[in-house]
This record gives C-alpha cells, sequence and structure tokens, in this order.
C-alpha cells in the first residue's frame, strides 16, 4: 500500500490533509471556549482573588480588584448545572444534524452551526451579568450547535481519508479538540490578568465566526466535488480512498439505522466516546474548580497549570495516529491495532487518576494528570477513526449517533456539582477522581469485547456484500470519460451481466481483463496479468458508465 508520499510530489500538498488542519483550526474556538467560560465562571463567582504561596508566570495582574473585574454571587453548584445545561446540549440536534448533512452540504452545516454558535459566545457576557435562565438557554443551544459541527466533520473527514493515513488525518483533526483548552487557558489567564474579564469570550466569538466564513469557502465535500485537486491526488483517492457519495436525498433514505443502533461495534465507540466525555469534563470545566477548592491557587496560576495536562494530549495524539498507521503498514490486523492503542491509553489514564484518590499535593496532581491524559491520548487513535473504518458513506450518522455518549459530560458535571459543588472539599474532589479512573478500566473491558474495525455488511446501505479494501467500485461518475464509450462494447463483454462486475484494486485506467472462464471484469494491471494467461480474449478501460463497461482498447 501506497503511504501517500506519490501524490505529495505530483500533485503538490495532499488537500486531505489541508482539509483536516482547516477542520482541527475550527475546533480552537468550538472547545476552546468550553474552556474560556468554565475559567470565567470559576473565578467570578469566587468571593476573593486567591492568593498562592508558589510564583509562576504570571504575577502582578493589572485587572484583579479594578472595574475591568467582575464577581457575581452564584452557589458553586449552580455553576456546575451552567455547564451541565451546556452537555446537556451535546446530544439534542446530533442526530437531526448528522441526518441533514446527508440531504443537504455537509460543509454548509458545519459554517452555519459553527457561526450561529460564535454569535452566542459574543453574546455569553452580557448574559451572565444580566440573567441566570437566559444564560441556561444559551448554553443548552450552543452544546447542541457544537456537537453537530464535530460529528458532521466525520463524514467529510472519512470521504478525504485514504487507506494508508486514515488513522493520522482523524489525529490531526482531533489534535485541535485537544489543544484547544490549552490555548484557552493561556489566552484566558493573560486576558484576566492584564485586559478585562470577559475578553477572551469576545475573541473566541468573533474567531468561530470568521472560521465559518474560511471553511465554507476553502473546503469541499469529497475529493470528486474539489474542482482544481490535481489529477495525481485525485487518482490517488480513486484508488485508495472510501467511495463516498455526495448527500442527497437517496443517500439520506439508504442510512441503515437499524444495523447501525444494534452493531456492538457502534456501542464500543459509543463507550468510548462516554468514558471520554466523563473525563473530559473533569478536564475542562472541573479542574480549575479542583485547583481553587483544593489547593488555593488563584485563576491565572490555574489557567497555567491545566495546560499542561492538553499540551501533552495533543502530542501523543498525533503521535498516535502516525503510530497506528505504521502498525497497520507492518501488517498488524486492524481490529487488533485500535483495540491495542484503546488499552494502552485508558488504562494509563484511568490508573492515574485513581492515583489521584491519594494524593492532596498540587504538584503530584499536576504531574498525575499530565501523565495519564498525554498517555491517554492514544486512545484517540482507537476509538475516533472506527466510524469510518465501519461504514465510511454513512461516519457521519454513526459519529452523530455514538456522539449522544458526551451525556457522559453531563453526568460528569451533575454529579460534581452534588459531590464537590457545596462542600468543595479534597475528599470529595479525589472521590470524584476515582470514579472516573474506574470507568476508564470499565472503558477498556467493554471496548476490547465489543469492538471489530471490519468494514460492515450494510456498509453500502443495501443487502449487497460490502466491498472489501481491496474491492472498491469506481465512482458513479467521471467527467474525464466520455458517456458514449457505452457504445463502443467489446463483443466478448455485451452479452454478460456488467451490473455484477467488480473492479479489483488497480489504477484507474488500467485495463478491464475479461477471462473465458470469469463472469466478472477486474481492474488489474492487464499487461502484466495477461502474460502467461493464454484464456485472456479482450480487454479494455474501465468506465464508470451504467454497470461495469468497458470501450475498445488497442492491443
Amino acid at each position: 500500500m501506497e503511504s501517500g508520499e506519490n501524490d505529495l510530489k505530483q500533485g503538490g500538498f495532499p488537500t486531505r490533509y489541508l482539509v483536516a488542519i482547516v477542520g482541527a483550526v475550527g475546533l480552537l474556538p468550538i472547545v476552546g471556549s468550553r474552556k474560556v467560560f468554565a475559567l470565567v465562571m470559576t473565578h467570578m463567582t469566587s468571593s476573593e482573588n486567591s492568593s498562592f504561596s508558589e510564583e509562576l508566570l504570571l504575577t502582578h495582574c493589572t485587572v484583579f480588584n479594578t472595574s475591568r473585574d467582575k464577581h457575581v454571587e452564584m452557589a458553586g453548584d449552580t455553576m456546575f448545572l451552567l455547564h451541565s445545561a451546556y452537555y446537556a446540549g451535546l446530544p439534542l440536534l446530533t442526530i437531526v444534524g448528522t441526518v441533514l448533512s446527508t440531504r443537504v452540504s455537509p460543509k454548509l452545516v458545519i459554517a452555519s452551526v459553527v457561526m450561529t454558535s460564535g454569535l452566542i459566545t459574543l453574546c455569553l457576557p452580557l448574559v451572565i451579568t444580566s440573567s441566570t435562565p437566559l444564560l441556561f438557554t444559551l448554553r443548552l443551544l450552543q452544546g447542541a450547535l457544537d456537537n453537530i459541527q464535530q460529528s458532521c466533520n466525520t463524514g467529510v473527514l472519512s470521504a478525504w481519508s485514504t487507506d494508508a493515513d486514515k488513522s493520522r488525518l482523524f489525529s490531526i483533526y482531533f489534535t485541535g479538540a485537544y489543544s484547544a483548552p490549552a490555548v484557552a487557558a493561556l489566552m484566558t489567564a493573560a486576558t484576566m490578568c492584564y485586559v478585562n474579564w470577559n475578553a477572551t469570550l469576545y475573541i473566541y466569538g468573533a474567531l468561530g465566526m470568521v472560521w465559518s466564513v474560511v471553511w465554507a469557502g476553502m473546503i469541499y465535500n469529497t475529493p470528486e466535488a474539489h474542482p482544481s485537486l490535481s489529477k495525481a491526488q485525485l487518482d490517488f483517492h480513486r484508488k485508495h480512498g472510501a467511495d463516498v457519495q455526495l448527500s442527497s436525498a437517496k443517500v439520506q433514505r439508504s442510512i441503515p439505522w437499524r444495523h447501525i443502533v444494534t452493531s456492538s461495534s457502534v456501542w464500543s465507540v459509543f463507550t468510548g466516546f462516554f468514558v471520554h466525555s466523563y473525563v473530559y469534563a473533569m478536564l475542562v470545566v472541573q479542574q480549575p474548580q479542583y485547583f481553587l477548592d483544593s489547593f488555593n491557587i488563584n485563576i491565572a496560576d490555574i489557567g497555567l497549570l491545566t495546560t499542561l495536562p492538553h499540551v501533552g494530549l495533543s502530542i501523543m495524539c498525533v503521535l498516535g495516529g502516525v503510530l497506528s498507521d505504521r502498525l497497520l503498514k507492518s501488517g498488524l490486523p486492524l481490529t487488533f491495532t485500535r483495540k491495542l492503542l484503546f488499552t494502552t491509553g485508558k488504562l494509563t489514564e484511568g490508573l492515574c487518576l485513581i492515583g489521584l484518590f491519594f494524593t492532596s499535593d498540587w504538584r503530584a496532581a499536576v504531574s498525575l494528570i499530565t501523565v495519564g491524559v498525554t498517555v491517554g491520548g492514544l486512545a484517540e487513535s482507537g476509538y475516533h477513526p472506527l466510524p469510518a473504518d465501519l461504514a465510511p458513506q454513512f461516519a457521519g450518522v454513526i459519529a452523530g449517533f455514538v456522539s449522544m455518549g458526551a451525556i457522559g459530560s453531563f453526568v460528569s458535571t451533575l454529579t460534581a456539582s452534588f459531590v464537590s459543588g457545596k462542600s468543595k472539599a479534597i475528599g470529595d474532589w479525589q472521590k470524584l477522581f476515582l470514579v472516573s479512573g474506574v470507568l476508564d478500566i470499565l472503558a477498556v473491558v467493554m471496548f476490547d469485547v465489543m469492538a471489530n474495525a471490519d468494514l460492515q455488511p450494510w456498509a453500502s446501505g443495501s443487502s449487497d456484500p460490502p466491498r472489501s479494501e481491496s474491492e472498491r467500485l469506481l465512482p458513479d461518475s467521471d467527467p474525464s470519460i466520455s458517456k458514449t464509450s457505452a457504445d463502443r462494447l467489446l463483443p466478448e463483454c455485451s452479452d454478460r451481466n456488467a451490473e455484477n462486475s467488480v473492479c479489483f484494486p488497480g489504477l484507474l485506467y488500467s485495463e478491464c481483463i475479461l477471462s473465458d472462464n470469469v463472469d466478472t471484469m477486474r481492474l488489474i494491471e492487464s499487461e502484466e496479468f495477461a502474460e502467461g494467461h493464454g484464456d485472456v480474449v479482450g480487454y479494455g478501460t474501465c468506465t464508470p458508465s451504467k454497470g461495469m463497461l468497458v470501450k475498445e482498447k488497442d492491443k
């Protein structure tokens, strides 16, 4: 299997990597705004600015206790319920959004929801100080919109991914999600220390709106839809990429819902997503409050300390994608590779979180969280690419279904509001981390039992057997090939059932060999195959006309 270097040399920078990178950038304002909101609310609801004996990077803050600072009276459990409102919204519109993206352009669905979410972020500074019920409502709506973006993006990535670097593309994309809290924490700490308490909310709202315009103008849903993709890259995608059709009413009607909701492999991804969401909510939302309650650290220093796990997670996410592709290239089975990475990552993370139950030192806490979350990044290459492994055409729909596991974030924040929202005792926080660690270990057991990365029988949306990685049919249409070529069929092909033809791996414009004792036309390297095969009676060029037809070609 080619690794993709050829299309880099022949067609410039691979556009599929640009899709992943631009998508990752879009996650910075989407996921980052959660961290911004958490830090802002943690600071605003504290009775006073805490003093911290250790002197870190940000010192002599000029905003605290001035007119540019802000504090509101709000109980700790009420603040956690505000965070819960966002996470409760995550699953609300996911199925609607992903199904909509199978009917209309998914890139436009993504751009629309990010634009709207950015506008909501711009409104938050005004609502925080004026109406708690309205704040609940906006956070609920924002959670619903943000989850649509991530699940729909999985469908776009599936269309652009190839056999050689699927894990790498998904890891690049999700690096945006895992680096976003680190960037947001640093920016929020700096702006709250030296600019204004609400400056980062305005910045992130504007960034989301600008990104949505850039995405809509630069990105296309599939390689076939890209008007200026180089021939070398297009040929590479036709040979090694997934056969994903553009959104249409036909695609929407063919969604195999019964198979999706009853697949143990799909539920294994759901399990991974639920537990990841539960733990990640602790990192993004609850970790700042944990350091404030347990160690009396001020918000600027908390912003710095909480960046470390996210930086490590981002780096490991990329390395995990590269490692996954290399393991597959070395010959390890796909399912085994996915389980190996998931098990290594989540088991390490779980043990470190359990270790927090036994520590009351802030240095040990930072170290355990950083190590656990960093190594846990390996798990991302275990379950995130699975929807594209199972059914590339419906990867976005599967991602939408399993992303309802984001309810784990809601359960996590709701639990925190009851356990430590009022007491703010370190003992209660230790219990919460213990529960998170146990959930990680349970997730490993369930994933290893249930997960299977094989292409599913229902992957095409019909009852026909799926096309394996080595048996992809040609696209339905190719503007570079004349449809009239069907008029010039070889006599040997005209009386055969072209609808049952199968295309085997090979270059798109290789020859179709027709053998006396083979009832299907196969796309192969004809010159190499024909030598020594006396039963070959004719060959031509495969075309994507109705069925699998062949036009004449001089021997």
